[in-house]
């Protein structure tokens, strides 16, 4: 092999000391609400990594072990197991683990999880509305089972198929209503939810539509021309020669196929082909001779070379031969469009999956001079351990405002099986005639609040998702949805990390961070976006020339303010809201420091060069602004900044605090501005920063919205610069 494959098998043996075996049977304690069941009728267990399971090797938790005759208990703070030696698989009459929840729980083998709150699914091609989804960890029950049993093994660098010897391989979660525990169980056991580029979370034009080289462009241009932020350029399935699958360039639309990634990447934009690689490599293309002699055939005979991923030999060629020139070329990653069969030549083995897994390592190899990158692939879910590789693709779904809907519940969904990138064909793929521009404009305003904001659809001349096609009042309302998305990516960057290191996805179910309040979990059409931010998108047409709609939305425990108007809202209550076109229903939590960017922000790979602070005024708030170099994959080697960000309120004042930055990364900012936005508030008497007054030039107040805003033009980042607001009148 090249090399270029990620090793799954360095964490994986757990400790001795966390290891109970008892005659067939083996209990691992990997934390205190996770534990591996293993039965094994030869006595031979299984250490080597699977396609879900790749790091065992773990602290080892406090807990206690008691044996009676054949009678076993493991305790941890959380659970107890109680195992009866028989010589018989698991069952009911032999194991049993109780949860110390409230109200106590009991679970055995064999019973339903009747709680379930959901996962998700490879694809929603062709759907109109909901579906029903399987089952993800997180419950209402306080447990999952997840069946390990028939799942493919780690070989070092390659997958095999696991030993049909009957064996039993499950993991219990057992977790109360900690889901946020279990979720990080679940990266912690299954790998952690990768940071995409930066890149990723900025604006992707797609259309399945033969465009010419130049028609690229204009494209691109016309983006900045109209004042709409573009990162990401996808070039869908016509780039290549007729044919499903494909490798060589269709000279016809793309003469010249570098040059036409040059001009893109001179724009700043980076560029993704369409890929269908099922029906393997024709005669008829570019590297075929080169491709056949590498495989051990006759090129003269002209004869297809069959795809198959489990081969490493092919696997090998695939990527060195077909891949790693067009990428010389200048292509940034791959959109894996895999659609075709669910089989491989290794039992149990999805070929998506596979390449999925293969795709994103490759794309991580050493390439001198240039550091390595970090892994990315636009791809269908692969199923359990596939969060591994963002970003989810959900496929080709229909134009209608019941899929939107179901598209904002399936997204927060997803994150209880760990897959918390999605990206949507913005729009709907298929339409009946042209897309209702309503429509268009509130699915462009989901997708501001989605990981990615790609709009895309499929060969038709009735729809082209360029968001200023449909004409006013829709350009205006969807530019200001782009402005707002570009203005959140410090927030939206900062979650992502957080989504890294805990499990916490982008996208929330409201349960998610209040697990017992049972109205949490009758509300599918709103959802927490990172920590402090609650979305509640329209999803029905509105009235009137303005098109209002009226949103229901429930706000959590505390006070809340609405991102654009800056209004009160009281928490732990229903609120009626009128969202005209041009408007998101999006509350901030009040106290909370939000990050965000400059006005007219037009590319995410720009540098902070100014940090905006958003607080409303509330309750007393820390939290804290990530930032790295938004490509490498330096963030896993400690190269990364935190800068922490406070709020303080007292009497009439306030107090704010930004830096000092800790950590550091290549191409750190070490001078920028900073700009401190207060709405909500009463004019102030002074503005002071480290006890010195504020020059009057350097901050305002704006009488229409109540806003103070704050300017301080040059700040270092290991510095700490403390603001301090006093108001005429107390502030609530």
């Amino acid at each position: 092999m090249t090399g270029a494959w990620q090793r799954m098998d360095q964490r994986c043996t757990a400790a001795p000391r966390s290891v109970v075996v008892v005659g067939r049977a083996r209990f691992t304690v990997l934390t205190p609400t996770l534990m591996r069941l293993e039965y094994a009728p030869d006595g031979v267990f299984e250490n080597r990594p699977t396609l879900f399971a790749v790091c065992r090797e773990l602290p080892i938790p406090p807990f206690e072990t008691r044996r009676e005759a054949k009678r076993v208990v493991l305790e941890t703070e959380a659970l107890t197991l109680c195992y009866t030696e028989d010589g018989a698989r698991f069952s009911e009459g032999n194991l049993r683990i109780r949860l110390r929840s409230k109200p106590p729980t009991e679970w055995r083998p064999g019973m339903l999880n009747k709680g379930n709150l959901g996962g998700t699914v490879c694809t929603l091609d062709e759907c109109k509305g909901p579906i029903d989804l399987p089952d993800g960890v997180l419950s209402r029950d306080g447990w999952f089972l997840l069946d390990d049993s028939v799942r493919p093994v780690f070989e070092k660098d390659w997958v095999s198929a696991r030993p049909d010897a009957g064996q039993q391989d499950w993991y219990f979660f057992g977790y109360g209503r900690d889901y946020a525990r279990a979720l990080k169980d679940l990266t912690t056991l299954s790998g952690p939810i990768p940071l995409p580029p930066r890149f990723v979370f900025g604006s992707w034009y797609s259309r399945y539509w033969p465009y010419r080289a130049e028609e690229f462009l204009a494209i691109a241009d016309e983006y900045a021309r109209q004042e709409f932020p573009l990162d990401v350029m996808v070039i869908d399935m016509d780039w290549h020669l007729d044919g499903w699958t494909g490798y060589t360039w269709n000279r016809e639309l793309i003469p010249d196929p570098e040059g036409l990634l040059s001009a893109l990447h001179r724009r700043g934009l980076k560029t993704t082909l369409n890929l269908h690689p099922a029906d393997g490599v024709q005669p008829h293309e570019e590297a075929y001779p080169e491709f056949a002699e590498a495989m051990g055939s006759d090129a003269a005979a002209e004869n297809p070379i069959k795809f198959n991923c489990t081969d490493p030999v092919y696997m090998k060629n695939y990527f060195e031969l077909l891949h790693h020139p067009l990428e010389a070329q200048g292509v940034d990653f791959w959109w894996i469009d895999w659609q075709q069969s669910a089989k491989t030549p290794v039992a149990g083995l999805a070929p998506l999956s596979w390449l999925n897994h293969l795709h994103f390592c490759d794309l991580q190899r050493e390439r001198p001079p240039r550091p390595s990158r970090r892994g990315l692939t636009l791809s269908r879910w692969g199923g359990w351990g596939n969060h591994r590789y963002p970003i989810q693709f959900s496929g080709d779904t229909r134009a209608t405002w019941d899929m939107l809907r179901f598209l904002v519940e399936f997204t927060a969904t997803a994150g209880n099986v760990g897959a918390a990138y999605w990206s949507h064909d913005l729009g709907g793929h298929f339409a009946e005639g042209r897309t209702d521009p309503e429509l268009f404009v509130r699915w462009i305003q989901f997708g501001a609040f989605s990981a990615t904001m790609r709009v895309h659809a499929t060969r038709s001349t009735e729809n082209d998702r360029r968001p200023w096609l449909d004409g006013e009042p829709f350009t205006s309302a969807a530019r200001a949805a782009f402005a707002l998305r570009y203005r959140l990516l410090p927030y939206i960057y900062t979650m992502a990390r957080k989504c890294y290191d805990t499990g916490l996805p982008l996208n929330r179910p409201m349960y998610l961070a209040d697990p017992n309040r049972r109205i949490a979990y009758d509300l599918p059409d709103q959802f927490y976006f990172g920590d402090d931010l609650v979305v509640a998108p329209v999803l029905h047409p509105g009235r009137g020339p303005d098109r209002v709609a009226e949103v229901q939305v429930w706000l959590p425990e505390g006070d809340w303010f609405d991102l654009t108007t800056h209004k009160h809202y009281a928490g732990s209550r229903r609120h009626r809201v009128l969202a005209a076109l041009n408007t998101i229903p999006v509350f901030v939590r009040a106290g909370h420091p939000i990050p965000l960017a400059r006005w007219g922000r037009l590319r995410c790979a720009e540098d902070l060069d100014q940090v905006h602070l958003r607080v409303y005024p509330g309750a007393d708030a820390e939290t804290r602004l990530y930032e790295d170099d938004g490509e490498s994959n330096g963030y896993l080697d400690g190269q990364f900044a935190w800068t922490a960000l406070r709020y303080t309120a007292a009497s009439h004042r306030c107090f704010v605090q930004i830096g000092p930055a800790t950590g550091t990364y290549d191409g750190m900012p070490r001078i920028r501005s900073i700009v401190v936005e207060l709405p909500a508030t009463q004019p102030p008497i002074t503005v002071t920063r480290d006890g010195r007054p504020i020059p009057r030039h350097q901050w305002e107040y704006d009488t229409s919205t109540g806003t103070t805003t704050v300017r301080i033009p040059r700040v270092t980042s290991t510095e700490v610069c403390a603001i301090v607001i006093e108001f005429t009148e107390e502030e609530a």
